[in-house]
C-alpha cells in the first residue's frame, strides 16, 4: 500500500506537489486494488502506519479514504 518509487522519490527528491502526489497515488493504489488485499476481518482495527508526522499530505490517509469508500464501516481516526 506504499507509494511507488517513483512517486515517492519526486515527492521527497523533486518536489512533486501534494496534489499530483494526491492524484498519482490514487490512480496507483486503484490500479493495485488494495481493496482485494484485505478482508472485512482484517480491516477491523487496523491501524496504518507511516513516517508522516500528520495525515494531511501522507499516503496513509489516502489509502484509508480509498478503503473507506469500500469497506463502508470504517472509522478514520488519526494518531
Amino acid at each position: 500500500m506504499a507509494p511507488s518509487k517513483d512517486i515517492f522519490n519526486d515527492n521527497k527528491n523533486n518536489g512533486l506537489e501534494w496534489e499530483d502526489y494526491e492524484r498519482r497515488f490514487n490512480i496507483l493504489i486503484k490500479q493495485r486494488k488494495i481493496e482485494q488485499l484485505i478482508n472485512d476481518d482484517e480491516i477491523d482495527g487496523a491501524c496504518l502506519l507511516c513516517v508522516e508526522v500528520e495525515a494531511t499530505n501522507c499516503h496513509r490517509r489516502l489509502v484509508a479514504e480509498y478503503l473507506q469508500s469500500y469497506f463502508k464501516n470504517i472509522e478514520i481516526i488519526h494518531l
